[in-house]
């Protein structure tokens, strides 16, 4: 199967803001999502309270990045209890109109997805968008990409280029987690967007903006950095399609050998010699 793209929705309706973003809950119970008869994701029950910063681990092809897509509507998943609640609304996603659901996510792929269009208009996602240039340099800023330190040619009227040519994978990434911090969304849903990210940029961000702007908002954060395992909140540890355990890092290391030799087999590919892919 293929992975489904990194963009959610690229259509001017779902770039319109949702009321004030409040902290947001999520229930889900019953997610489950088969192709062509191949089950991919069975039965997952989860709730994340509002604000909380979770993290999603597992080997590749457990279906952590189908979970992340499935709660923004990109994969056909069927559940039986879907449910965004605030503190003053609670709101059955399953009989939302799909735009509207999907505009209380920010979604951050690892490709850091990005248009064949200005980066302005990449950071409001919208096409022949004008926007507030404060706001899209700030939030570029807080993603740490330097407008004049990036070597653009053109400052925010410059061309990315047909599926982001002009621009590196970190760079990609940057502007991507931009986007999300402009979109201003109550759920962050990010998918291992930080690989391509030096240590000390991956640092800034963690600390200026997934942990730093976004606190209080409710994060689901995919990645296998060690360093960023031990900030979250809690974690779930997905195998075969399901959430077969979760808890925070010093929880999961005690009483799971699964979550040990995970851990074990993250230390052993970081320390591979540069060049080497790490398959983790």
């Amino acid at each position: 199967m293929n992975k489904p793209s990194d963009s959610i929705a690229v259509t001017p309706e779902a770039s319109l803001p949702i009321e004030k973003p409040e902290p947001y809950a999520i229930e889900v119970e019953g997610l489950s999502l088969e192709i062509a008869g191949q089950k991919l994701l069975s039965d997952i029950d989860f709730k994340i309270a509002p604000g909380e910063f979770v993290a999603i681990v597992g080997e590749v092809g457990s279906g952590k990045s189908l979970l992340v897509l499935s709660l923004a509507g990109e994969t056909g998943a069927q559940f039986k209890k879907f449910e965004l609640q605030s503190p003053s609304v609670a709101k059955n996603a399953l009989t939302l109109p799909l735009d509207e659901r999907r505009r209380h996510f920010a979604f951050v792929g690892q490709e850091g997805f990005v248009m064949s269009a200005s980066l302005r208009e990449n950071v409001i996602f919208r096409y022949e968008a004008e926007g507030d240039s404060t706001q899209v340099v700030r939030s570029l800023e807080t993603a740490q990409f330097r407008v004049n330190g990036e070597h653009l040619t053109n400052g925010l009227e410059t061309e990315i280029g047909e599926r982001g040519v002009n621009l590196s994978g970190g760079q990609r990434q940057r502007v991507a987690l931009a986007r999300a911090h402009y979109l201003d969304r109550p759920i962050f849903l990010l998918d291992d967007c930080l690989s391509a990210v030096d240590v000390d940029t991956e640092r800034q961000l963690i600390t200026n903006l997934i942990d730093g702007a976004w606190a209080g908002r409710t994060r689901l954060l995919i990645t296998h950095r060690l360093s960023v395992l031990e900030k979250v909140d809690r974690i779930f540890f997905m195998e075969d399609g399901r959430i077969v355990d979760r808890g925070s890092f010093a929880e999961l290391l005690e009483r799971s050998a699964k979550m040990r030799d995970y851990v074990a087999s993250v230390r052993r590919a970081d320390k591979k010699p540069v060049g080497e892919v790490a398959h983790v």
